[in-house]
């Protein structure tokens, strides 16, 4: 318990220390996946609908996307509430920070509090303060009953999973 607690406490001192050291508005995952996303949508066609609406053709498939209600026909911008590829190209045509509709979840202060609190040392055990009703009870392990025989090495295969047909190394068929 005193290893676990020892790693917890220096988790935290770094994760805090870390978070305090940034000055951009969202964490540094969340800057680092903007950043991969940002890359193909040079070629999107960005069309706009309504002052926060628009339609992004991308290849030949398009995508609505509305900044007001942050959804994208992708349905991966309202997942990971982290603008999506097709949301990163129309808040670009707006001239607006992508972080700003990033979830707050991903912001500075969220990180700052995740790691505000602090991991105490329950200190020595002679010192410890039980009460009497806590010492008379006797606590035993749960009643945990034994199979007999070997233990199974492979799962069972449900009836419902789907099976692999076998396959020629050479021919594929």
């Amino acid at each position: 318990m005193d290893f676990i607690q020892e790693k917890l406490r220096s988790w935290f001192y770094e994760k805090r220390t870390t978070a305090e050291g940034i000055f951009r508005e969202i964490s540094n995952w969340a800057e680092a996946t903007l950043e991969e996303k940002i890359k193909p949508t040079f070629t999107f066609r960005v069309l706009p609908i309504d002052r926060l609406k628009f339609n992004v053709k991308e290849g030949g498939m398009e995508f609505i996307v509305d900044l007001d209600k942050r959804t994208c026909d992708c349905s991966e911008f309202p997942l990971d509430e982290i603008p999506c590829e097709h949301a990163i190209a129309t808040i670009d045509r707006i001239y607006q920070k992508k972080s700003a509709f990033c979830s707050a979840y991903y912001s500075r202060d969220f990180w700052l509090k995740t790691y505000e609190g602090h991991v105490n040392s329950v200190g020595d055990s002679t010192t410890w303060v039980i009460p009497d009703n806590v010492k008379s009870e006797i606590t035993k392990p749960p009643d945990a009953k034994v199979m007999l025989g070997r233990r199974q090495k492979n799962r069972h295969v449900s009836d419902t999973e789907f099976k692999k047909e076998p396959r020629c190394g050479r021919c594929k068929k």
